[in-house]
């Protein structure tokens, strides 16, 4: 993948482990801490925030990675603006929607034993209307 280097998925691997083990890339979000949970307190009431609850090291490699990706690869910067224009998210929950993409993208290419191209991914970037 353009923009995800060596260091990332040295540290990604020395958090996760074998990818292999994953089934589907909600559980490397899980393992990572990246899941959402519901947050409740007397003053807040069924806040929805990210769990945290996982790897730290693997979240914070997960989420600089995403970032790399949206500032390198024009695919992850459509995503981006898509997200941030059409759909009217904040820039970082735009992040951390990404951040899931990746984890899914990474889980898939381990399974398939196939490599990431910009050809396959083209349909992951909506078209305009």
């Amino acid at each position: 993948m353009k923009g995800f280097g060596p260091i990332f998925v040295a540290a990604i691997l020395a958090g996760a482990g074998n990818l292999r083990q994953y089934a589907h890339g909600r559980q490397l979000l899980r393992k990572a801490g990246l899941n959402l949970a519901e947050s409740t307190s007397g003053k807040r009431k069924g806040q929805i925030v990210i769990s945290k609850r996982g790897d730290s090291s693997l979240r914070k490699y997960l989420y600089l990675a995403t970032i790399q990706l949206i500032g390198i690869n024009p695919i992850f910067q459509e995503l981006h603006q898509h997200n941030v224009q059409k759909k009217h998210m904040k820039k970082q929950q735009s992040v951390f929607k990404l951040v899931g993409k990746v984890a899914r993208i990474l889980i898939g290419m381990v399974h398939r034993a196939e490599t990431f191209s910009s050809e396959k991914a083209s349909h992951l970037v909506p078209q305009a209307a």
